[in-house]
């Protein structure tokens, strides 16, 4: 219909934002904080406002969106050193509730951590239920928040900064020909090799001070 845009199903919407939180994540636990026990305290303490951009996407999905008031109380954090045979690495995050995954079935993603990097994957609700019974917890609740502050006018309905560069590196990578899965991890180079770098540049700078 004349007018009308095809919005991308739930499922893959829920992929695209995991990514982003995991970029995220990066950034948190590089600049020294400590391990976070909500989504709300990693964006505190980057200072990066609340993620309207999500916020409203997720909400087109009504009953289905996955949180009533904050886009926060999506997601709970899972105790540390939880590892599953169906997750690389060791668990961190995961939707408070199932969604409807592409076959039709309920499922969650699980943001998961490998030394410093974070991967997003989609697991059935009968393995994530097998997940919380063999690490002998109790299923998470997520921590009920309040509205947020209204978004100013001319930022209402934008990306925070992280989100727009991420979503046009997606971009860029799939302009390039690459399939979905290169330009993620084309993103993931884009955004992580400063990590890297920028340390090896300082220590670089800092022996030729010392010459």
């Amino acid at each position: 219909m004349a007018g009308c845009k095809n919005e991308k199903p739930q499922y893959e919407m829920e992929g695209r934002a995991g990514f982003d939180f995991g970029t995220i994540l990066v950034i948190h636990d590089s600049s020294g904080n400590a391990r976070a026990t909500n989504l709300a305290q990693v964006y505190s303490s980057l200072n990066a406002g609340y993620p309207y951009f999500w916020h409203t996407k997720f909400k087109q999905f009504g009953s289905r969106a996955g949180f009533k008031n904050s886009i926060f109380e999506k997601y709970v954090v899972l105790p540390p050193g939880i590892t599953n045979r169906w997750i690389v690495g060791e668990v961190f995050m995961m939707n408070a509730d199932p969604y409807v995954g592409p076959q039709g079935k309920p499922e969650r993603g699980v943001l998961s951590k490998i030394d410093r990097q974070y991967t997003w994957q989609a697991l059935s609700e009968d393995r994530i239920q097998e997940l919380f019974r063999k690490a002998r917890i109790v299923e998470p609740k997520p921590i009920p928040m309040p509205l947020p502050p209204p978004a100013q006018r001319d930022q209402d309905l934008q990306n925070p900064f992280f989100t727009q560069i991420s979503n046009a590196l997606l971009g860029l990578g799939q302009a390039l020909g690459l399939s979905p899965e290169g330009s993620v991890m084309f993103r993931h180079v884009i955004f992580y090799s400063p990590l890297v770098l920028l340390p090896v540049l300082a220590f670089w700078l800092w022996r030729r001070s010392r010459r």
